[in-house]
C-alpha cells in the first residue's frame, strides 16, 4: 500500500511526495510504545469519549493476565 502526492507552489515549483505505509506497517521499523499508544488513542477518539477509551487502554494491557470478570469487561469496553 502506498499513496503519492503533488503538490503545485504558487511560484510553480512541483512538490511530489510519497508514503509507502502507515508508520509500524508490518514489515517496517516497529515504532515506539509511546507512538503506538498516539495511535491507539488516534483510533478510539472516533468512536469512544476518552475515560473510556483509557479504560479499555487499562484492560488491553492486561488482555493475558484478564480475570473472566475483566475480560467482559474489556468486551463491552470495546463496544461504542
Amino acid at each position: 500500500m502506498w499513496v503519492e502526492a503533488a503538490v503545485t507552489m504558487r511560484d510553480g515549483r512541483v512538490l511530489h511526495t510519497r508514503c509507502n505505509g502507515p508508520r509500524g506497517i508490518w514489515g517496517s521499523p516497529p515504532i515506539s510504545d509511546e507512538d503506538h499508544l498516539v495511535k491507539v488513542r488516534d483510533c478510539l477518539s472516533r468512536r469512544l469519549p476518552p475515560e473510556r477509551a483509557e479504560r479499555l487502554i487499562g484492560l488491553a494491557r492486561r488482555a493475558e493476565t484478564l480475570t473472566p470478570v475483566e475480560l467482559r469487561a474489556l468486551l463491552k469496553e470495546s463496544v461504542p
